[in-house]
């Protein structure tokens, strides 16, 4: 059996912000989903270049959503290719030479959205189809609250 990955990363159309509540029959109508998620090993060059990949071939960032797991900031003023910084996982700062499990649809490993660092990872493992895997997530807790607010957090 594979380990769970540490680390999730999505271009996620619905967005909580405590004005909706979140439960499944609105996720069914919000989410753009039918791929099965993925799971990759990324090293820290290939995790950073995938954050880096958010402001690359667009006129406006892209802005992948994170799982409670992962923490970063971010500068508008730095150049691209620089702009992330203060990567965390579960509070502790990446460790440069450390393999990290990203989980992320099956699209976005292939290199989908000019997000190509994700296929440099290793290991490829495939899953559930991702809108059942968070309605499965769903089910499971139905008073589940948004998660907290400042994953991601800019700088300049």
């Amino acid at each position: 059996m594979s380990r769970p990955a540490v680390i999730a990363l999505v271009v996620l159309v619905l967005v909580v912000a405590g004005i909706v509540a979140l439960e499944v029959r609105n996720v069914r109508g919000a989410a753009a989903g039918g791929g099965p998620v993925a799971v990759r090993i990324l090293a820290f060059t290939e995790l950073d270049a995938v954050l880096e990949q958010q402001w690359l071939g667009q006129s406006s960032p892209r802005i992948l959503q994170v799982s409670s797991t992962l923490r970063y900031s971010w500068s508008g003023a730095a150049t691209v290719g620089d702009r992330v910084t203060g990567l965390t996982v579960d509070g502790v700062p990446v460790d440069p030479a450390a393999p990290y499990r990203v989980a992320v649809n099956n699209f976005l490993a292939a290199g989908g959205d000019g997000f190509t660092a994700f296929a440099d990872g290793t290991d490829l493992t495939g899953g559930e189809i991702d809108l059942d895997a968070l309605l499965a997530y769903l089910g499971a807790d139905p008073g589940l609250a948004p998660p907290a607010r400042h994953r991601i957090t800019v700088t300049g």
